[in-house]
């Protein structure tokens, strides 16, 4: 009844691109900041070497052909250079195609379940989960690529756009901030020392991210 007190004026799909990004945000998160710190921790077990990190110390030897300081490095290239040579072709599709939402939908719905894959990162399966990595962070990219491509069309006034875009970044960097705030909280009261607990830390992040970006995708597309 009254569009100026409902979030971004009644606008349903802004209010979706909102939702959204909180939900990229969080899946992110819960993969750079805890996910990628366990990998590590597991590839130096396997490799035998000092798990603490230490600049001076540094391990030479090699688990599956990489060292383990390498492997983060390792895949962030390996997407680059993916997302540099098919994202063009997707965003051809996204843009003059009429399966954007397609896109959209099948991207959340597999972030959700690589998200949740996640959870169960132990000593035997953390390659595997690297490797998952690859496909998370593409299909990533791939999911960003099709929200943006609404952006322009939320609204025609150019002003409201500036400021709902603004609303957005800030919406991210609050639920950001959250559901770090939200980790810190949970893994003292749990008992875990996030410095020596990082298998834990990444399985409760993992879980966590996944209750939070399964209702937000869902609503949104």
């Amino acid at each position: 009844r009254c569009c100026s007190c409902q979030p971004y004026h009644g606008n349903l799909e802004a209010l979706g691109w909102a939702l959204d990004a909180v939900a990229r945000i969080v899946a992110f998160t819960s993969s750079a900041v805890y996910l990628s710190v366990a990998i590590v921790s597991l590839a130096k077990r396997q490799a035998g070497c000092e798990v603490e990190t230490d600049t001076n110390d540094i391990c030479d030897v090699r688990v599956y052909g990489l060292r383990p300081s390498s492997l983060l490095t390792t895949y962030s290239t390996i997407v680059g250079i993916i997302s540099a040579f098919s994202l063009p072709v997707v965003g051809a599709v996204v843009d003059y195609t009429c399966h954007r939402k397609f896109i959209g939908l099948i991207t959340a719905i597999a972030q959700i379940l690589l998200v949740s894959s996640q959870i169960f990162l132990n000593e035997s399966n953390w390659f595997i989960i690297t490797i998952s990595q690859v496909f998370n962070a593409f299909i990533g990219w791939v999911h960003t690529l099709a929200v943006f491509a609404y952006l322009p069309e939320l609204t025609e006034n150019s002003k409201q756009l500036v400021n709902w875009t603004t609303s957005f970044h800030v919406l991210q960097y609050v639920s950001l901030i959250l559901f770090l705030a939200s980790m810190l909280g949970i893994l003292k009261f749990s008992g875990f020392d996030g410095a020596n607990d990082q298998i834990p830390a990444s399985r409760i992040s993992n879980a966590l991210a996944v209750s939070v970006i399964t209702p937000f995708y869902m609503l949104t597309w």
